[in-house]
């Protein structure tokens, strides 16, 4: 079986499908230039229902200590337990 480097990232986030948690997010990063979904450099990240849909996660989306980082929305939505589950 292949996989897209989307679809482990969803593998990351979420360790199993049965999983209620569904992450729904629109949000540009960094490297963002324009035109939402259609940006040349694939920067504005997409999540529906929990599947990555496009966009690039880049360290303003993970690793930063911003109320942006996707790990924030996470404990905000989510509780603690959700957030560390992803860590």
């Amino acid at each position: 079986m292949l996989w897209t480097g989307k679809q482990l990232m969803e593998l990351i986030l979420y360790d199993d499908y049965t999983n209620p948690m569904k992450l729904n997010l629109t949000i540009p990063n960094k490297s963002y230039t324009g035109n939402r979904e259609f940006c040349i450099k694939d920067s504005f990240v997409i999540f529906r229902n929990g599947q990555l849909i496009s966009g690039v996660l880049d360290k303003s989306l993970l690793g930063s200590s911003s109320k942006t980082s996707i790990f924030f929305i996470l404990l905000r939505d989510f509780g603690e337990g959700a957030a560390v589950d992803a860590m």
